[in-house]
């Protein structure tokens, strides 16, 4: 019987949701990554795409079995919203809580963690030296491509250095000489930061440095208008990138590991031996071998080698 109406705590819902609230307790999100919740539905066996939130997966436990419910964004062809039955306490690991633990965020995650080894710390602070010289490159040829542009450039400067007064001062007299750009725009921005609205401040400062770009660059002759950068952004571009693959492949290795650490530890194989041993099942031996197969498998795939 998978659900024990007569617990209050020990039942296999229950004990999903004890995982879940640990996983989300244990393992680090990113501050800017946007949450995707594991949400135990008991008794109901069929959950209908309106159900499940945008940001969650469902999980509906009942006499029928384990469903796992999600959206298969990533397969072509798929069906909008699917259900995948699970056959035990192994595959809730592999498919629900996996993805929680090793995803996209992976070198965002690992430049934030409080404690790295001596590996990982050398990537991180490597991967952020060629980003700070990619700023400095990027800043150096935005200077060049602005000259003979002053109030371009002058905006640009602006821009950059959020001096609202120079903001303010352009927006009121500088209609003419930035009408190509929009001034409107200027005025946004600046309402923008009098209010403190960061993301709309943020974005329409993103909106404007491109104007800006764009602008000067369609003055160039059409042959250097894609090539305006010089070779040692793009050549520190290149290094930024091929650091920055290296950096997750770090952050895979360490999440996994944390992720296998997690499903051997006491608590989730005590669960298994009590919910998820009998019949048509894995003991917990059983369970080891198939969570050691799905390791070694994930660890050898290119997303993980270092």
């Amino acid at each position: 019987m998978l659900v024990d109406e007569k617990s209050d705590h020990q039942d296999i819902p229950t004990a999903l949701r004890w995982i879940v609230e640990r996983c989300n307790s244990r393992f680090s999100r990113h501050p800017n990554q946007r949450s995707r919740a594991i949400r135990i539905v008991v008794g109901k066996s069929v959950i209908e795409e309106h159900e499940c939130a945008l940001d969650e997966n469902v999980v509906t436990v009942s006499e029928v079995g384990i469903i796992y419910w999600f959206r298969p964004y990533s397969e072509p062809g798929a069906p909008r919203f699917a259900g995948a039955k699970l056959k035990g306490l192994f595959d809730f690991m592999r498919v629900a809580i996996w993805p929680q633990v090793v995803d996209g965020w992976g070198a965002d995650r690992l430049m934030l963690e409080p404690q790295l080894d001596e590996m990982e710390v050398g990537a991180v602070k490597r991967y952020k030296e060629l980003q700070e010289e990619g700023k400095r490159l990027n800043s150096e040829d935005i200077k060049n491509l602005l000259r003979g542009h002053p109030h371009l450039q002058r905006l640009y400067l602006a821009i950059a250095e959020t001096d609202l007064l120079e903001l303010q001062h352009l927006a009121e007299h500088w209609a003419e000489e930035l009408a190509e750009i929009g001034v409107e725009h200027v005025r946004t921005l600046v309402n923008a930061i009098e209010s403190g609205n960061q993301n709309a401040a943020k974005s329409e400062r993103s909106s404007l440095i491109f104007r800006i770009l764009l602008i000067a660059v369609e003055t160039l002759p059409f042959e250097v208008r894609f090539t305006w950068h010089s070779q040692a952004h793009d050549d520190n571009m290149k290094m930024e990138h091929t650091q920055l693959a290296y950096l997750i492949r770090l952050a895979n290795r360490r999440y996994a590991k944390e992720f296998e650490n997690f499903s051997l530890s006491g608590e989730i194989l005590n669960i298994n031996d009590r919910y998820f041993s009998g019949p048509d099942q894995l003991d917990r031996q059983t369970y080891k071998a198939h969570l050691a197969s799905f390791m070694a498998e994930k660890l050898a795939s290119p997303d993980f080698l270092v």
